[in-house]
C-alpha cells in the first residue's frame, strides 16, 4: 500500500488510558486492555483473520477507581473493519459522549490500518495531518503462540453458553482470577472477572467487559454490524499526509492467517 492507498492513524495518549478488555485475559490488577486493540478496546486481538470482513461501531467505557477517592472515566468510540484479505481499519474518536457514544470516520482524531499484503501497519494523526508506518512480523516456522499463565489454581474458568448479541450469535466465556492477599503486597484479595463474548461467524469479539476489585470496570460493545466486505476508502490512505520519520522502528507480531 502506497502513501495514496493505506490509511492508519497514530495512537492518542487518551487511548493509552483506555486499557479495556476483552481477548486475552489473566492480567495483573487493573482495568487493562487484554486484547490487542489499537484502542481501548480488544479490536482485532492482533490476529490476522480472512474470509470473515465486516464493518460495526465500538465503544470503550473505562470508569477507575485511584486511591480509593479519585476516579477516572473515560469513553471512547471507534469504527471498525475488517475486509476478506485480513486488512482492518479502526478509526477513533476520543472523549465521546458516554450517554450517547456514537462516531464516524468524519469524527476520527486517530485512525489504524493495517495491511496484510503490504506487510505494513500505519497510524494517522488526523489532526496533524501525518502518518507513521511500522512492519509487521511475521513468526518463524513452527513457532510457539504465548502460553497462558500458569497460576491456574486461582483462576476459575466458566463457559457461558451462546447468545444473540448485538444481532449476531456469540459464544461467552468468563474468567475469574484471584490475586491472594499478599501476593503483590495487597492486604486483601483481588477478584478480577473477564467477561467476553466471541461471534463465530465473524470471528470477532463483540462484546466484553472486566470487573477489578482493586480498580474499577471497563466495557466493550460492538454495535451496527455489517458482515459482508467494507467500503474500500477504508483502507487507502488519504492523500496529502506527510510521512513522520525518525523514532525508533517498531515491528508487529503477526500471526499466521486464519
Amino acid at each position: 500500500m502506497t502513501a495514496k492507498g493505506s490509511a492508519i492513524a497514530g495512537a492518542a495518549g487518551a487511548l493509552a488510558l483506555l486499557v479495556f478488555g476483552a481477548v486475552a485475559i489473566a492480567q495483573g490488577p487493573g482495568p487493562r486492555r487484554p486484547g490487542m486493540g489499537f484502542f481501548g478496546g480488544p479490536g482485532f486481538g492482533g490476529k490476522v483473520v480472512t474470509c470473515y470482513p465486516f464493518s460495526a461501531q465500538a465503544v470503550s467505557k473505562l470508569n477507575e477507581t485511584l486511591n480509593g477517592r479519585n476516579t477516572i472515566s473515560r469513553t471512547e468510540c471507534a469504527i471498525i473493519a475488517r475486509d476478506g484479505n485480513g486488512d482492518t481499519y479502526e478509526a477513533v474518536t476520543p472523549d465521546a459522549d458516554p450517554n450517547s457514544p456514537t462516531c464516524s470516520s468524519s469524527t476520527a482524531k486517530t485512525i489504524a490500518i493495517t495491511n496484510v499484503a503490504a506487510g505494513m501497519r500505519y497510524f494517522i494523526n488526523v489532526t496533524k495531518g501525518t502518518y507513521r508506518q511500522m512492519t509487521l512480523k511475521t513468526p518463524p516456522p513452527g513457532a510457539r503462540p504465548p502460553r497462558e499463565g500458569k497460576d491456574s489454581k486461582n483462576m476459575q474458568k466458566t463457559d457461558l453458553g451462546s447468545n444473540t448479541i448485538s444481532g449476531v450469535p456469540a459464544n461467552g466465556t468468563q474468567i475469574v482470577r484471584t490475586i491472594p492477599a499478599g501476593q503483590i503486597g495487597n492486604a486483601e484479595p483481588i477478584t478480577i472477572t473477564s467477561t467476553t463474548w466471541i461471534a463465530p461467524s465473524l470471528e470477532i469479539v463483540v462484546q466484553s467487559s472486566r470487573v477489578d476489585s482493586s480498580r474499577g470496570t471497563s466495557n466493550y460493545q460492538l454495535s451496527n454490524i455489517v458482515p459482508g466486505e467494507p467500503q474500500p476508502s477504508f483502507f487507502t490512505l488519504p492523500s496529502g499526509l506527510t510521512l513522520e520519520q525518525g523514532g525508533r522502528r517498531r515491528r508487529f507480531q503477526r500471526p499466521p492467517a486464519q
